[in-house]
C-alpha cells in the first residue's frame, strides 16, 4: 500500500495501477468462499504483490541514521496505524458489531502493534509487518554486501517463512509480536522487489500487445499452480506447498506486473490511494452485509457470521458489494486523507 501520500510527480504509474489491481484483488478474495478456486488463485499472490510493490519503491539512502528512519516510519506507518486503530474502535462502539469482536477487542487492538493478532487488528496487521520489514531492510542496506550474502538472506527469509508456517502451533503464529512469523516472507518479498526495480523500466518500454500476452500466460501458469496446493496466507502464515507457492507469487505477481504496464486512470488512481481502500475494506463490507441484508432480504439472505469467507456468495452479491466497496471507499479516501493529516500536524506540532 501507500502508507504515505507523496506528490503527484513522485509517482510511479506501474506502481499505483498494480496497486489498484491488488486491491480489487484483496476485495475480491474476501468475498469468494474460503479454500475455493478462485481464493486460491487470488491468496497465492496478493499479500506478495504488496510487500514487492513497497520494496521497488524502497530508499534506504534517504534516512542517514537509526533517528531518521524511525521518525519517517512514524509519519507514514505509524499515524496511520494509530488512526485507524482508533476509527475501528468507534465504528465498533456505533455498531456494537463488527466481525463479531467487542469493544473490547478492538480496544486490543491498540495493543496489536505489539500482539500481532490480524483477526483482533484487522488489516493493521500490514502496517505493522511492512514497519518491522522496512526498518530491517534499512539496517541490512546500510552496509554492502556480496551477491552470495544477499541470495542466502533471501534464501533463508523464505525457508524461515515456510518453516514457520508448517511446524509452529497456530496460536502461537497468532500471538507473535510484531506480526513477528509474517516477517521472514514478507522480508522475503520486499527484498525481491527492491532488487527488481530495474525491471519497471523494462515493462514500462514493452509493447502493449506484448504486456497482455505475457500477462496472459503468466496469469494461465499461476492458476495452474494455485489450484495444485492448499492456499498459503501471509497474515496466519501458512506456507504449506512452498515449492508451488514461490513459482505461483511470481508468476501472479507477473501477470498484474504486465496488465499494470498500460493502465486505466480510475485503477491508478485506486492504487494511489490503496492505503485507505485497505484499511475501510472490512468496516464497509461489514456494515454493507448488515444493511443490505435488512434492505434487500431476498438478493442477500446471508448467514450471520464472523466469518464472510465463509458465506457462498453468489456472482450477484459479489458484484454488487464489489461496486459498493470502490464507491464507498472512494467516498471516504478524501475524509480519511483530510483526517490523517490533521493528526499528523497535530503530533509533529506537539513534538
Amino acid at each position: 500500500m501507500n502508507e504515505s501520500s507523496p506528490k503527484t510527480t513522485d509517482r510511479i504509474p506501474i506502481i499505483d495501477a498494480a496497486k489498484g489491481y491488488g486491491i480489487l484483488l484483496v476485495f475480491l478474495g474476501h468475498l469468494v468462499y474460503y479454500d475455493s478456486p478462485m481464493f486460491r488463485v487470488i491468496f497465492n499472490f496478493h499479500m506478495p504483490l504488496f510487500f514487492l510493490l513497497s520494496g521497488m519503491t524502497f530508499s534506504p539512502e534517504k534516512d542517514a541514521n537509526c533517528k531518521a528512519i524511525l521518525k519517517r516510519l512514524w509519519n507514514a506507518i505509524g499515524i496511520p496505524f494509530v488512526f485507524f486503530t482508533l476509527l475501528g474502535t468507534l465504528v465498533c462502539a456505533v455498531t456494537g458489531r463488527l466481525m463479531q469482536h467487542s469493544l473490547m477487542d478492538w480496544l486490543r487492538a491498540g495493543a496489536s502493534f505489539f500482539h500481532g493478532d490480524p483477526y483482533v487488528g484487522g488489516s493493521l496487521w500490514f502496517l505493522t509487518c511492512l514497519a518491522v520489514v522496512k526498518f530491517l531492510f534499512w539496517a541490512w542496506s546500510r552496509r554492502r554486501h556480496p551477491a552470495r550474502s544477499t541470495i542466502a538472506l533471501l534464501v533463508a527469509a523464505f525457508l524461515c517463512g515456510t518453516s514457520f508456517g508448517n511446524f509452529v502451533h497456530p496460536k502461537i503464529l497468532l500471538g507473535g509480536p510484531l506480526m513477528f512469523f509474517s516477517l521472514p516472507m514478507a522480508f522475503f518479498f520486499f527484498a525481491i522487489g527492491y532488487y527488481s526495480r530495474n525491471l519497471l523500466t523494462k515493462l514500462r518500454d514493452m509493447r502493449y500487445v506484448y504486456l497482455i500476452a505475457l500477462s496472459v500466460s503468466l496469469l494461465v501458469a499461476e492458476v495452474a499452480l494455485a489450484l495444485q496446493c492448499p492456499t498459503p496466507n501471509m497474515a496466519i502464515p501458512a506456507f504449506p506447498a512452498p515449492h508451488t507457492f514461490l513459482p505461483a507469487s511470481f508468476c501472479g505477481i507477473g501477470a498484474i506486473m504486465c496488465l499494470s504496464g498500460k493502465s486505466f486512470a480510475a485503477i491508478r488512481f485506486i492504487g494511489r490511494y490503496s492505503l485507505y481502500y485497505f484499511m475501510m475494506e472490512r468496516w464497509i463490507r461489514e456494515l454493507w452485509f448488515g444493511l443490505s441484508a435488512r434492505l434487500m432480504p431476498n438478493l442477500f439472505a446471508c448467514p450471520d457470521t464472523d466469518n464472510p469467507n465463509l458465506m457462498s456468495l453468489s456472482a450477484t452479491q459479489v458484484t454488487i458489494t464489489m461496486v459498493v466497496l470502490i464507491l464507498s471507499g472512494t467516498a471516504l479516501t478524501p475524509l480519511l486523507r483530510s483526517a490523517i493529516s490533521w493528526m499528523r500536524r497535530r503530533l509533529v506540532a506537539t513534538d
